[in-house]
């Protein structure tokens, strides 16, 4: 007669090994921020898509010539909704194909430059996970915003 194994148990342990490695870790040290080199410029600013409130499709992206990254996603247009927020992180790494940003230990979050900022009818633009943004502003720090995601809605308030 063959004899079944449970194969709960081996997953338990491995679970259990792997919250007793991660026990072991110390959370890392903060990243201070590297300023922008000086062939990025072109990066500094607020660049945004869409129209803020519910109902629309909303990208807020910040970039300071310091170093310092904010982004914030809404999507409340189709069904459901998604909301991501980073306040004030550093950049890790850019380039004109991607932005990295550190977030912990090894993870990271990696933006897609599909276009590298350019002018275009008078505008600043540049895209960035497909998305099509705008530059609404041009300066170079001074981040402005607090932004946060609650139960589906997404709402910015204002650092005095």
């Amino acid at each position: 007669m063959k004899r079944k194994m449970n194969c709960a148990l081996p997953g338990a342990l491995g679970l259990i090994a792997a919250l007793l490695a991660l026990a072991g870790c110390d959370e890392p040290a903060e990243v201070a921020a590297t300023p922008l080199a000086s062939e990025y410029a072109a990066y500094v600013g607020v660049w945004e898509l869409g129209q803020y409130g519910r109902g629309n499709k909303y990208v807020y992206l910040q970039i300071s010539r310091d170093g310092y990254i904010s982004y914030a996603k809404n999507d409340t247009s189709g069904v459901g909704s998604s909301c991501m927020v980073i306040e004030k992180t550093p950049v890790g790494s850019i380039s004109d194909t991607q932005i990295v940003v550190p977030l912990f230990w090894d993870f990271t979050l990696d933006f897609a430059v599909n276009e590298a900022p350019r002018e275009s009818a008078g505008a600043m633009r540049m895209t960035v996970d497909g998305n099509a943004l705008q530059r609404t502003d041009s300066r170079s720090g001074g981040f402005d915003y607090v932004w946060q995601c609650d139960d589906g809605d997404f709402y910015r308030r204002r650092v005095s």
